[in-house]
């Protein structure tokens, strides 16, 4: 005789997982977080939709420069209040704090050596996206709009309007950190320049940085020559710390989405930031 299986005995719904599946699509509104919505735009009778998959997200426990074995100065592990240990400079440069050029160190109290950098005074200027930049490096450039990633429903036209000099600035960091973790600067025009809305739109590229910028899409940048799905924020997974977007629907800046390596971030534990410079 057939034995029963301990499965058989109990109900059919407990022998496998509570968990269910994401919808493919979803109808977005002015107050949802997952920058993977549908956005639907109605004007008149006319209607248009744009519908796209959903993106895994995750937010990594630490910054991926930052790596922490211990909690002492010259561990050879930047920790804590430390900006550099021994050979480990967190990802900063001489460039990258507006020096010319030079080689950045580190002292034996763990602080940065700037001594062996030149061309410093004036107004912040790197190639590319930055990583990890002390705030007070960034010389010459004024926030003009500033919030966390937990904010939803601020017009973008009134960002651009806030924002009016002729270079600008994205950048993000945890909130209230000394440092940014991500920053980029470009001529106005290319940081404002309209992409298309779709997976993988042509970029604008200026100053080392692809630029992307729609406010019924996203807003954002990645290393220059970079691929891009964004699906409606870039989810690729190269050169993860030098991605950054912000989710726009309907004109609006939403909550979320994207720091570097730090994606999903939806509340106000981390901050976006625009500065612009003459």
């Amino acid at each position: 005789m057939w034995r029963l299986s301990v499965c058989g005995l109990l109900l059919l719904s407990s022998c496998f997982s509570p968990t269910g599946t994401t919808p493919d699509t979803a109808t977005s509104s002015s107050t949802g977080s997952d920058p993977s919505d549908t956005a639907t735009s109605t004007t008149g009778t006319s209607s248009s939709s744009v519908t796209s998959t959903s993106l895994t997200s995750t937010t990594p426990a630490t910054t991926p420069a930052s790596t922490s074995a211990g909690s002492e100065c010259g561990d050879g592990f930047v920790d804590g209040p430390e900006e550099c240990d021994s050979e480990a400079l967190n990802g900063v440069t001489c460039q990258s704090l507006g020096f010319r050029e030079g080689t950045l160190a580190c002292t034996a109290e763990c602080s940065l050596d700037t001594s062996a950098c030149t061309g410093g005074g004036e107004k912040y200027s790197a190639v590319g996206p930055q990583v990890n930049v002390p705030v007070a490096a960034v010389v010459g450039w004024q926030v003009c709009y500033q919030d966390t990633f937990g904010t939803t429903g601020q017009a973008v036209s009134a960002i651009v309007e806030q924002c009016t000099k002729a270079h600008l600035m994205l950048a993000c960091r945890e909130a209230g950190a000394p440092a940014y973790t991500l920053l980029a600067h470009a001529p106005r025009d290319a940081v404002l320049q309209q992409t298309e809305p779709v997976l993988m739109p042509a970029t604008t590229e200026a100053n080392g940085t692809a630029w992307y910028f729609h406010e019924d899409w996203s807003w954002g940048f990645a290393l220059a020559g970079d691929a891009l799905t964004l699906n409606r924020c870039d989810g690729y997974n190269t050169n993860v710390d030098k991605r950054l977007c912000w989710p726009t629907v309907l004109g609006e800046l939403r909550d979320g989405f994207r720091c570097g390596a730090a994606t999903g971030l939806v509340d106000g534990s981390w901050e976006r930031l625009v500065l612009q410079a003459d």
